[in-house]
């Protein structure tokens, strides 16, 4: 199997100082007495009214537009550009019939926008006190070996699962066997199930959206007969192997998803109590262990 690199470059270093350093930049209002140009965020409150439509304006106060930023409507930039504190507008939106909030989809909304403050980003300089004011460190070389220490665990852990991909796609390659139909239909509905979450934690109703669902389970279905069969393949290899998952690692497992959702860790647990959650989340880690132990007998080309 080919090595997947894992190596840090100085430049992946300098661009994640760089993100900290948009991170920690500030809002300061302008005190200078003059127009609003490009890069500037402009301090604005509006109301717009839908044409055609019964629905109340949209309204907002103290919103925070950066002009000429990829997140501002264009005719927000087009128009606030060149304008002065306390001046006001007035301009019209035509949004797109595919805009994410369903009320301004197709519409076309006319604005009264106010400007209440002109302000700039105030970006810290990359230095020594820059460095203690993210944490405990004393240098700006500290932050650095940090940020790269960081780096080279994140890229090795991607680079380690991308082996385990490669090493399960050539095990689903090179073995053929005759798979049960009715564990695919479990497979393929399970996909059609994660599908159809993902769109209601968009905030898009899965029954009025114009989808074909036949279609969708007919893409869906040769991958549902690879998650099978990998799985088949693996369960096989870990039995063999008397590969096991015991309490503490299930544990580890519950902590670790608590941590990146933010949610308790007893809450975690209870969610993942329904519907066979833990047994997935063992498997998963059975599976994991099992890539593992053939990925250290695999031969890997440099």
């Amino acid at each position: 199997m080919q090595q997947v690199s894992s190596k840090v470059e100085d430049s992946e270093v300098e661009a994640s100082l760089k993100k900290f350093q948009e991170e920690m930049a500030e809002l300061v209002p302008v005190e200078e007495d003059r127009q609003i140009k490009e890069g500037d965020f402009a301090e604005i409150s509006f109301s717009g009214t839908i044409e055609g439509s019964e629905e109340p304006p949209v309204t907002a106060q103290k919103a925070v537009a950066e002009v000429g930023g990829r997140n501002t409507l264009k005719e927000f930039s087009e128009n606030l550009l060149g304008a002065k504190a306390n001046e006001e507008k007035t301009f019209s939106v035509q949004y797109r019939a595919d805009y994410p909030e369903a009320k301004l989809a197709g519409r076309t909304v006319e604005y009264k926008v106010k400007v209440d403050a002109i302000k700039q980003k105030e970006i810290p300089e990359i230095n020594d006190e820059f460095a203690q004011r993210l944490g405990d460190y004393k240098t700006l070389d500290e932050l650095k070996s940090k940020a790269r220490a960081d780096l080279e665990k994140y890229k090795h852990d991607h680079a380690q699962e991308e082996m385990r991909e490669k090493l399960l796609e050539w095990l689903e390659n090179n073995n053929e066997f005759e798979i049960p139909e009715s564990l695919v239909e479990q497979q393929l509905q399970i996909r059609v199930r994660r599908l159809v979450r993902d769109l209601s934690r968009q905030g898009i109703n899965p029954q009025r959206v114009d989808v074909d669902w036949s279609k969708i389970r007919q893409d869906q279905h040769q991958q549902a007969i690879r998650d099978v069969k990998g799985s088949l393949i693996l369960d096989y290899i870990s039995e063999k192997e008397n590969i096991t998952v015991n309490d503490e690692e299930l544990d580890a497992e519950i902590e670790k998803i608590a941590a990146e959702t933010n949610r308790p860790k007893e809450k975690v647990k209870e969610i993942l109590s329904r519907d066979s959650g833990l047994g997935r989340i063992r498997g998963q880690i059975r599976n994991k262990k099992t890539l593992d132990l053939l990925q250290q007998k695999a031969r890997v080309l440099s």
